[in-house]
């Protein structure tokens, strides 16, 4: 998972490197950069806090009972897809100014069809976690990621422009589609929405609301500063800038829905291997944040170009935020099957984004819109953390190597000053 998780992050960073050395123009990859906006918005509003709810339900089944699960499940994926499809193309009118800032999109309607072949897919990478098949989920990655790196990048390179790129991802995940049906046929068993499915639907809702309120920042963001500068050239700048590192969130995000099932079967056993891997996160992301931290300067201008040399500070800040990240409440809260507090604390957040987030933009521009994700994102890992210790008798030194913690977030602090 944590494998697939970097095959993930990486087929974005190198997707935006080839991109950024490509013949297509800065504006151009505004575009494509504000289509990804609005596609990550669709697939992981709900999606993906319907993707975390899949492990506790189906861990207590029977195993005839979890095969028609899954097959449930991705009945409720396609459905999905279709939905906001529907919705992408009957709405694009009021969509894209909204959520964007921009009047228009080009290849919006081909990106809308990948997103309604895609979506269906993607139970797959959970279907291989529940199976203990991790030599599928990573030829699962190198197809998805691998094949949607090569989909946009070949045709940049080439001068078939974006549209020739977006066309190329349809047919990337018709590919993906075919593979999905082939999971289903073997590790499913054919049936309706039943008992289990309403179960299912119940226990994800705060997951997914959660999902959704942690993609109103993301939507916040973007659209704040779309509408604010109105080109499309910042908004590149600003999403080259606002990234996490993906090393770090690409293992943390492995680690946090590995353990769900662990934590869901065994509390107390859960728990205490989540803070062994999670100690050997830390020695794992840390170390590389802190080099990348110092040669971001340096390397920024390098690896994308010159057009992008305003993004690196933004990147700077964004590196801070490697540390909330590597704290991972959330998977036991959902583990022990307490994902409700997760979404109010998600509504918190939001709001704590949206305050802090129109204030620093006043103040200090894009690096504003920066501080603002630290602020919101360490105010729920707080709040998490101190539910867990209040409510569930669970402190922090039952999940986190805290001594090693604080010592390299004194070491990343430091090399950011340092800048």
């Amino acid at each position: 998972m944590q494998l697939y998780q970097l095959m993930r992050a990486g087929a974005g960073v190198l997707t935006g490197v080839v991109l950024a050395k490509s013949m297509l123009s800065t504006a151009e990859i505004g575009t494509w950069e504000a289509l990804l906006f609005l596609g990550t918005l669709v697939l992981f509003t709900g999606v993906n806090g319907l993707l975390q709810g899949i492990s506790p339900v189906y861990m207590p089944l029977e195993t005839d009972q979890r095969k028609q699960f899954l097959f449930q499940v991705f009945i409720v994926f396609g459905a999905i897809g279709l939905s906001f499809f529907l919705i992408l193309i009957g709405g694009n009118h009021w969509l894209i100014p909204a959520i964007t800032g921009l009047t228009e999109l080009p290849g919006f309607y081909w990106f809308s069809l990948y997103l309604l072949l895609n979506i269906g897919t993607l139970p797959v990478e959970i279907v291989y976690l529940l199976h203990n098949k991790p030599q599928s989920i990573v030829v699962w990655g190198i197809l998805g990621f691998g094949g949607q790196m090569l989909a946009i990048s070949v045709p940049a390179l080439l001068g078939w422009g974006l549209i020739g790129g977006l066309q190329c991802l349809c047919v990337l995940a018709l590919l993906k589609l075919t593979w999905a049906f082939i999971t289903i046929k073997k590790y499913t068993t054919p049936a309706l929405p039943n008992q289990t499915t309403k179960t299912y639907l119940v226990a994800s809702t705060p997951l997914a609301l959660n999902s959704f309120t942690g993609n109103l920042i993301g939507l916040f963001d973007g659209w704040l500063v779309g509408n604010w500068f109105a080109n499309p050239v910042i908004f590149a700048i600003f999403r080259y800038g606002s990234r996490e590192f993906p090393w770090a969130s690409a293992l943390s995000t492995a680690l946090g829905t590995a353990t769900v099932p662990d934590i869901a079967a065994d509390q107390v056993l859960g728990i205490s291997t989540l803070k062994q891997r999670s100690t050997r996160l830390l020695h794992a992301v840390m170390p590389p944040s802190i080099l990348l931290m110092l040669l971001t300067p340096t390397l920024f201008p390098i690896v994308f170009s010159h057009a992008f040399i305003e993004a690196a500070p933004l990147f700077q800040i964004y590196l801070l935020v490697t540390l909330s990240r590597v704290l991972l409440p959330n998977s036991i809260l959902i583990g022990i099957g307490q994902s409700k507090v997760i979404f109010w604390t998600g509504i918190g957040e939001l709001g704590v984004k949206i305050i802090t987030g129109f204030l620093m933009l006043h103040w200090w521009g894009l690096a504003g819109v920066g501080w603002s994700v630290v602020v919101s994102f360490w105010f729920e890992k707080l709040v998490l953390a101190g539910y867990l210790w209040r409510n569930m008798g669970i402190p922090p030194d039952k999940w986190l190597n805290w001594r090693l913690y604080i010592g390299y977030s004194l070491l990343l602090t430091l090399a950011y000053l340092a800048t």
